[in-house]
């Protein structure tokens, strides 16, 4: 072995370890942080990297701003950010250059196969003819673990024989008992074993990263020869059909806006529709219209016609659709902030601003990718990389207390039972309603329940779990409990 392989073969040992004393029986916490700041050293190390793209740089930034979450608002999200940024930080370790997609395909690829790939690589190498040293063949390698497992057999077997022979010699070893070791930690060690060894044993979709990396953002013009079946009006046919449809569109779309501003400025809905219908009709309305919108658009200005002498009112049209598509996404956003104030604030309704800020983005990289010329490539890369900023940014704050703290302004309408089913982040604001009898009696117990499931859980765990969030919700319930 080299020194290289030493090197890397200390360094995962050294990482599973930390891993176990970590992680098991523990809860996320200050370990993630830890965890996160030993492996980005450790694939330093382990694969010094000359250049630093800045891909690399955002994940690992990432790994390190979601795992200061998880200690200090110890969300779900954030647990899940601080995962996915370690993994996209190992895709971009294997290629700087690749897209946010591939690079997770292939750290989740690595992560999954490495282990059978240096198993397979491992028993059917051939001998190195370059080697000072010739590689050991595969006959002996079976010789070498035969040397060891027969005599360890053997020994087993004459061990039973005694045993059975003499009962001095068999209460003996009753005695001798394994109870140190606990099997649930083994397992546990060992799928961290398995997932780990792909971070410091790496493998790759070779075919798909090269692939990858040769996709340009822009759009080329492409020269059409006489010997192609290509009729030379057919683009000029494209672009009239493309000139119609977005017309069309443009109008449709201008009435639907024209309907929803009336509304807005105070006109009332139609007879049967209530109010959070006409809300969710209008999300699934703008789900349709701009997945549509992108996929129109990106159809119809993939290629050539982007450089037609007469695409000029096709273009403008174009931009037409993004704007009035914008406008659409901030009109429901307008109403679900209504529907907010209204009612309650919820996960779903904070969904639908997630989803209205993805819809926005969408539509302005398109509106950007019309007039710079490029390409879907472009679009796919730019969305992914939003999405994942904003779900490091969310990850930062603690929605369960922003929802309570929300919804507990409101003297009318109030969801105490959906208050009740959310996490831990919110049990100081409970028990103040409990001390003050706002608390619904048929919710008492449940409240009893979620508390004593609190302190037990935080009471089981060591210092690996600590964080600010429990720490602050323990000081706060022992100045509010009598």
């Amino acid at each position: 072995m080299n020194i290289k392989f030493k090197k890397q073969d200390g360094l995962l040992l050294a990482v599973i370890m930390t891993y176990s004393y970590l992680f098991y029986e523990q809860h996320p916490g200050i370990n993630v942080l830890i965890f996160n700041l030993i492996v980005i050293g450790a694939l330093v190390i382990s694969r010094p990297i000359k250049a630093v793209s800045p891909a690399l740089w955002v994940t690992a930034l990432g790994c390190l701003l979601s795992s200061v979450g998880v200690v200090v608002v110890n969300t779900d999200l954030a647990v899940f950010a601080s995962f996915l940024s370690l993994i996209l930080l190992l895709g971009y370790v294997l290629d700087k250059e690749s897209s946010l997609f591939v690079s997770l395909l292939n750290a989740t690829y690595s992560m999954l196969a490495a282990p059978f790939v240096y198993s397979v690589r491992y028993f059917h190498r051939r001998p190195d003819e370059t080697s000072a040293r010739p590689s050991l063949s595969q006959r002996l390698r079976l010789l070498r673990f035969g040397s060891l497992a027969l005599p360890v057999l053997i020994a087993l077997i004459f061990l039973s024989l005694y045993a059975s022979a003499n009962p001095v010699f068999s209460s003996l070893l009753e005695q001798i008992r394994f109870d140190f070791i606990s099997w649930e930690w083994v397992r546990f060690t060992l799928i961290g074993t398995f997932i780990l060894f792909g971070f410091f044993y790496t493998t790759q979709m070779e075919s798909l990263t090269q692939w990858d990396d040769k996709q340009i953002n822009d759009i080329v013009r492409t020269r059409r020869t006489k010997t192609q079946d290509f009729h030379p009006l057919a683009l000029k046919f494209e672009l009239k059909t493309g000139v119609i449809l977005l017309l069309l569109l443009n109008l449709l779309l201008l009435v639907f806006n024209l309907a929803d501003i009336s509304y807005i400025s105070g006109s009332r809905l139609p007879e049967g529709l209530t109010y959070s219908q006409y809300v969710h009709q209008g999300v699934y309305t703008l789900i349709v219209s701009i997945i549509l919108a992108i996929l129109i658009i990106v159809y119809f200005l993939r290629g050539n016609l982007n450089f037609h002498s007469r695409n000029r009112l096709l273009i403008l049209l174009t931009y037409a659709w993004i704007v009035q598509n914008i406008i659409l996404a901030l009109g429901i956003a307008y109403k679900n902030g209504l529907y907010i104030e209204e009612y309650s604030l919820t996960y779903k309704r904070i969904g639908v601003f997630v989803y209205l800020f993805l819809a926005l983005a969408g539509l302005l990289t398109t509106y950007t990718k019309t007039g710079s010329l490029k390409n879907h490539w472009y679009l796919l890369r730019r969305n992914a990389w939003i999405a994942y900023v904003l779900l490091l940014v969310m990850s930062l704050f603690n929605w369960d207390r922003i929802i309570t703290n929300t919804n507990l302004k409101k003297t009318d309408n109030t969801d105490f039972k959906y208050l009740t089913g959310l996490s831990d982040a919110n049990l100081p604001e409970l028990q103040l309603l409990e001390n003050d009898n706002r608390l619904p009696l048929t919710l008492t117990a449940d409240l009893t329940h979620k508390r004593q499931a609190f302190f037990e859980r935080t009471r089981s765990t060591g210092w690996q779990s600590w964080n600010y969030r429990d720490h602050k919700i323990t000081y706060q319930l022992n100045d509010l409990l009598p």
